[in-house]
């Protein structure tokens, strides 16, 4: 096992609900779930390498304890369906699902170590190019709300504020916009 990869990414209502595979014999999906955790281990993940040699229909038919019959029917079957696919330049079988997740953690590691996702990062951008947009106006009506007396000279800032904040909502998104509300509580406090 994987040291990296200990357990094994398993959704059972994708697993239940995909038509294709509950059409497939109960032997092929028993199959399946045994490739998958061979294929697990494979380098790159999801396909049915070991020690960077592909296993071979001999080996993969010892791994799983079926007889060779089983192996070739389920094989078939799985292929037809498409929950197990041959590889012609690696000369190996994968699970592609398998290799779409592992393909999508790699990016998120990636991400990561870039500093997060790179569309809440580029949200985040935006977020400080709005706040510099509408500071100055915000600030003014909190200067003007804060010196009103007037009640309804304050409930009319207060409204102004309110359609300058929706503005800034509509443009960027909601946590954006929460984000945007605290930076400029932030920046009126330390000015």
């Amino acid at each position: 096992m994987a040291k990296d990869r200990p357990w094994l990414m398993f959704y059972p209502r994708d697993w239940f609900g995909d038509p294709h595979l509950r059409c497939c014999r109960a032997a092929s999906r028993g199959v399946l779930i045994d490739l998958m955790c061979l294929a697990h281990d494979g380098t790159p993940y999801g396909y049915l390498i070991n020690g960077g040699k592909p296993l071979t229909s001999k080996e993969i038919e010892r791994a799983l304890g079926v007889p060779w019959q089983t192996w070739r029917a389920c094989r078939t079957e799985l292929l037809r369906k498409r929950r197990l696919k041959y590889d012609g330049r690696r000369h190996a079988y994968y699970v592609p699902r398998m290799v779409r997740d592992g393909e999508s953690r790699e990016r998120a590691i990636a991400d990561g170590s870039r500093g997060g996702n790179p569309k809440l990062k580029k949200a985040k951008q935006s977020a400080d190019v709005l706040v510099a947009e509408y500071a100055a106006e915000i600030e003014k009506l909190e200067a003007e709300l804060a010196g009103a007396t007037d009640n309804s000279k304050r409930k009319e800032l207060q409204d102004r504020r309110e359609r300058l904040y929706k503005r800034l909502a509509d443009r960027t998104t909601p946590a954006a916009a929460a984000e945007l509300r605290e930076a400029i509580n932030e920046r009126k406090e330390k000015g």
